[in-house]
């Protein structure tokens, strides 16, 4: 996995652990998302305007992050628009983001597009750390 990760040289072992209704579940519909993780999103787009892209037939988390990254970037918003994506849900609450990326999201062999985005880090704990060696 971190393999994927460009001059990536150490892999770790962690723990992660929080309250599941700070859980985000990129491959499922926003409507099965928990209140906390719903209202988080809905702040995010609320607050920069894009309250639109809830207008679609495919809600998944996943497309709604990256058709927000996307209008930010047509917009001229500098900021890395993901990175801003995953601060103000933080600031909401949420400290988690996982599942099966969409096709167009995978890196490839690496991952498959397995996706886990630990966003509050103070749900981390390393375990062990150890240099990554050739796969």
């Amino acid at each position: 996995m971190a393999a994927a990760q460009s001059g990536v040289t150490t892999i770790y072992q962690v723990n992660i652990e929080g309250p599941a209704e700070g859980v985000i579940e990129f491959d499922r519909p926003l409507s099965q998302a928990s209140t906390k993780a719903q209202a988080a999103i809905e702040s995010f787009l609320r607050r920069y305007k894009l309250l639109s892209l809830l207008e679609t037939d495919d809600d998944r988390v996943d497309f709604l992050q990256e058709r927000a990254a996307l209008e930010l970037i047509r917009r001229g918003v500098e900021y890395p628009a993901k990175t801003l994506f995953n601060r103000v849900i933080a600031e909401e609450g949420v400290w988690l983001m996982r599942g099966e990326m969409h096709g167009m999201a995978k890196s490839g062999v690496m991952d498959r597009g397995t996706q886990w985005a630990v966003i509050q880090d103070d749900h981390l704990q390393i375990l062990d750390e150890q240099p990554l060696t050739s796969i």
